[in-house]
């Protein structure tokens, strides 16, 4: 989500904007049918609409915020922070894995991280990937 952030930022000339906690709250639970790519257009959109910097729900598709399985539940500020980062982390692997058709290798090369790394992290996200054999 982040890297979404400041790519349309760099486009568009803006500064990144920032995500209102219960913005961030919606984009968490909704189920993205549409994956990576649903989630950078969505990003994309609000970027333009949010002329302030600061990303609002009514910034969103109205299928996000009425979506009432993406109703935000209570969360303290960390736990939300922490879910933030993984659904950001599990985006980018997922984006890079798709880029390089699921080349491990490859992907970690893209990502700036070691190949270990990727898989570590992979395991800790709970992305199913076969580690190859040496």
């Amino acid at each position: 989500m982040e890297h979404f952030l400041r790519r349309y930022g760099k486009e568009l000339g803006k500064p990144d904007p920032k995500i209102n906690p219960l913005t961030l709250e919606y984009l968490m639970q909704y189920n993205w049918p549409g994956n990576v790519r649903e989630l950078e257009n969505v990003i994309q959109r609000a970027k333009l609409l949010a002329a302030g910097g600061l990303i609002h729900p009514e910034h969103l598709p109205k299928e996000i915020v009425e979506d009432k399985s993406t109703f935000p539940r209570a969360q303290s500020l960390p736990e939300l922070e922490k879910e933030a980062r993984d659904t950001a982390a599990r985006l980018a692997i997922y984006h890079a894995l798709e880029k390089t058709e699921w080349n491990v290798r490859e992907s970690a090369r893209l990502l700036g991280i070691p190949e270990k790394t990727l898989y570590d992290k992979c395991a800790r996200l709970g992305i199913k990937i076969k580690q190859r054999s040496l």
